[in-house]
This record gives C-alpha cells, structure tokens and sequence, in this order.
C-alpha cells in the first residue's frame, strides 16, 4: 500500500521550504496572543449581550470576528518573538495531537486559528 507523500511546508514570510527535522517551526506572536484574548473576551461579551434579549432582537450574527494566525516559519525569519514550536517536535498528527492538548489549557488558544494552521502544515486532513 502506498503512502502520501506530504507537500512541504512553505514559510509565510520567504515562502521557501521549511526544514522538517529543524528548528524552523510554528509561532503565533504575544502581540497576537494578546489579540487572542482580547478576541475571546469580546465573543463572550458578545455572548453575554445576546443572551440577555429578547428572542426577537438577537442577532443571526454579530460582525464576524477575525482570529490570530499560526505562521509556519523559518526561526531566521520569525517576526516577533511569540509561542514557537520547532518542527522538530511537531513532525506528524501525533505530535500535532499532544500539542493541540497541551495548548487547549492556554487561555488564549481557542480563540487562534490553530486549526488552519495543522491544516497548512499537512498534519491534519480535510474534512469536506
């Protein structure tokens, strides 16, 4: 039985390949952590809000709020300091799957385009 072949992965700065077992990896910024939680603040207020009118006066929905993004990256080419993951220790959906459990107890992390990102990253498949 033959196996897929994964695309390499391109930075999103240089769009060249990244290295898989390298340090070039994964990064959100704090400045985009901390839209994160800001993000996720105003969803709940959001939420709040709704939840106290009337049937008849909520919204479909509200303005569509944009999430902060995952950039796979070269280190050298890495804007910002942030939450950096090396290729090294995310190299398949396993690995994947043990990051996405240890970041679900950050705050901020649901409110990131992680998803996206894995997809981008060929670690997870998609499910159209």
């Amino acid at each position: 039985m033959a196996t897929a072949t994964r695309q390499a992965v391109l930075c999103e700065w240089c769009k060249k390949p990244l290295r898989r077992n390298s340090t070039d990896g994964l990064n959100i910024t704090y400045g985009d952590i901390n839209a994160a939680e800001q993000r996720g603040m105003e969803i709940e207020r959001r939420e709040v809000e709704s939840r106290n009118r009337p049937l008849k006066a909520r919204p479909l929905s509200g303005d569509p709020i944009e999430f902060p993004h995952w950039r796979w990256e070269h280190l050298s080419c890495t804007e910002g300091e942030g939450y950096f993951i090396a290729m090294n220790r995310i190299r398949d959906s396993s690995m994947a799957m043990a990051w996405t459990v240890h970041l679900m107890e950050k705050t901020w992390f649901r409110y990131t385009e992680w998803e996206s990102a894995m997809r981008r990253g060929g670690l997870v498949g998609s499910t159209n």
